[in-house]
Order: structure tokens, then sequence, then C-alpha cells
């Protein structure tokens, strides 16, 4: 399966759990990644619990003031974590593409636009907020700072963003339309983003934060990243059996699951011998933008899992761990890729 090598060159993360990538391994592995808050809101009249994870500051001393003062939250955190993956990393700007993430977009801009509006009418429309409120006003700022002349996107996927980018920025390699592919993916705590009225048994957690990956073709050492093809609106025991016969040649010592609401086939086919991560029992938990592929990241660099991971089921064996497989639903649809070192 590894006809292209496609290398993960740098990685760079803004979480709660970790300011940074050498910050957020330390606690990934010290198992004291930052966990929820539970907030209360009142929403024509229903009650709705949401479990946040906040960021509140962001380094952005990199961002020049005339930018700065233009830009939302959301856009400074996902430059600052993008211009950091870029230090020290060897790349050329003529074949260099951008490919952002966004699961939600600029909501709080537009709940500001849209307000101005009601509050004070049309002549209250803020020509600042209106070009903010697009769902591609990262990429393009990014753009803009990083000069870049290669092909410019962005991606928005609901949950199955990040990956949708990741494959992108695969298939801009893979083509030859670019050297290198920057891949981020932000989004930020809103108020409104996530109302689920109150259950327990499925409590709605919205994590704020970025991540960005640097791809190239041009490297020779890993970690690696190879995108699965396979027809991603399959049934779960159809996409299961497919995944393991395109897999059947390839040695894996990791499966995180991701959101797979019926992993059994994916354990029976999959799973022998290897280490298993799996936050299949709560289906409605998304991710932070880049948590967990942060995190296999980390587990490769070390060649080993922590012992615990807050919100997910680990059952493992002995063993260097240097070949993972990740395989994400949302709502139906999969999504699966390798990475290895």
């Amino acid at each position: 399966m590894h006809h292209t090598k496609i290398s993960i060159v740098n990685n760079e993360i803004i979480a709660p759990s970790g300011e940074n990538y050498a910050a957020f391994t330390e606690r990934f592995f010290a198992q004291s990644l930052q966990g929820s808050t539970e907030r209360s809101l009142q929403f024509f009249n229903e009650e709705y619990a949401q479990h946040i994870k906040k960021i509140d500051n962001v380094d952005t001393s990199m961002i020049p003031s005339r930018l700065k003062r233009r830009m939302s939250f959301l856009t400074q955190m996902m430059i600052s974590c993008a211009t950091k993956c870029l230090q020290d990393c060897a790349y050329d700007r003529e074949n260099l593409g951008v490919i952002i993430a966004t699961g939600w977009g600029e909501l709080e801009t537009t709940e500001k636009l849209l307000m101005g509006i009601i509050e004070g009418g049309d002549v209250a429309l803020s020509p600042t907020q209106f070009h903010n409120s697009v769902h591609n006003t990262a990429a393009g700022y990014l753009g803009i700072m990083l000069k870049v002349k290669g092909p410019t996107l962005t991606i928005s996927q609901e949950n199955h963003s990040l990956e949708a980018a990741l494959a992108a920025g695969h298939l801009l390699i893979n083509s030859q339309q670019t050297q290198h592919a920057l891949v981020g993916g932000v989004d930020t705590y809103f108020r409104f983003s996530v109302l689920d009225p109150h259950n327990e048994k499925y409590p709605h957690t919205f994590g704020c934060g970025a991540s960005s990956f640097l791809l190239s073709r041009d490297c020779d050492h890993g970690p690696y990243l190879e995108i699965i093809s396979l027809a991603d609106t399959l049934k779960t025991v159809a996409y299961a059996s497919q995944l393991a016969n395109k897999l059947r040649d390839v040695h894996i010592d990791m499966l995180w699951l991701s959101g797979v609401s019926t992993p059994q086939p994916f354990l029976q086919k999959l799973s022998t011998q290897v280490n298993v991560i799996n936050n299949a029992k709560n289906p409605y938990y998304p991710t932070d933008s880049g948590m967990e592929i942060t995190a296999i990241l980390a587990t490769l660099q070390r060649g080993e899992l922590p012992d615990k991971i807050e919100g997910y089921n680990i059952q493992g064996s002995s063993g260097k761990i240097r070949h993972a497989l990740y395989v994400k639903e949302t709502q139906g649809i999969y999504k699966s890729f390798m990475i290895w070192v």
C-alpha cells in the first residue's frame, strides 16, 4: 500500500491541554489532558448542556498589528499555529498549497454581524465583520501573510473537516500540483455552536483549538501519511471488510477508532494483537481540532501509549507502536488513513 511516501514534516497544535505540541505531548503522557467544563444555557425556553474545552490566550506576536486588529480570534489562532508549524522548515513558497479545515467557521463573527443589523439596521453593518464572516477568512489571511503562490482552499465538513483537508493536501501533492501542503484545522467555542438538550447519556463536548501539519513528498523520513481510498458511505460491516482486505499485507500496531458507533466489525477484522483506542461508547463526542491526529503522532514518536486517555477505552498488547490505522465515523460516513514511522 505504501506506494507514495508523503511525510508529515512538522506539526503544531494549540489546545486547551497544551499551548503547543511539546506541552500537549507532555500532558498526554502524564495523563493530564484538560477535562471539559460544563455550562448550562437557556435558549428559547429550553435548557441545554455544553461541555466546553476553551482557549483564552494565544501567542499572536508574529502577526502584524495592521492585520491583527482586523482578525477574529479563530483566525489569529489558526495563523499562530500555522506559522509556528512552518518555523525552521524548508519549503518553497512557489510550491506550497494551503488547506484550512473548519467544521463551524466564523460563527461568533457572524452573530455579531447579524446582531448589529438587528439592533442598528443596515447602517450598523461593519465591513470588517462582513468580510470576516465567511468560512475562508483564516485561509485568506494566512495566504497573505505567507505570500503563498500555490492553491489555497478551505474545507468545511463538520467533524470530518480536518480529515478531508488532510486528504486534499495528500491529493495535491500526489497529483504533483504542489510539492508541499500546509494543512490546518481550527474551530473555536461559540455559545450557540452546540445545543443539545440535557442528556446525561450523551453530553456534547465542544472543543476549541487549532492544528497544523506540513506535508511534503520530498522528505526521506517519517512519519508518513497514507489516505485509504474507499467508498465512505458503505455500511459498517462492508466498510470494515473492504478496509481489512485492502490492508491485508500491511502491518498495524495500533487501531484508533473515533466515534465509530458499531466498532465490533473493525475489532473482529483488524484488531488481532494490536493496541486499540476507542471512544465509540459515546458516538456524539466530537474531538478538538487535530487532537487525535496529534495524539497519534506523539504515540508514534514515543513508540508507546499512555496508560489512560480521558474519554477513551484502551486495550493493548505489548510491543513498540510504529504503524497506526485511524478510522473516524461521523453520521455514518467513514474516513481512514495510515500514519507510520
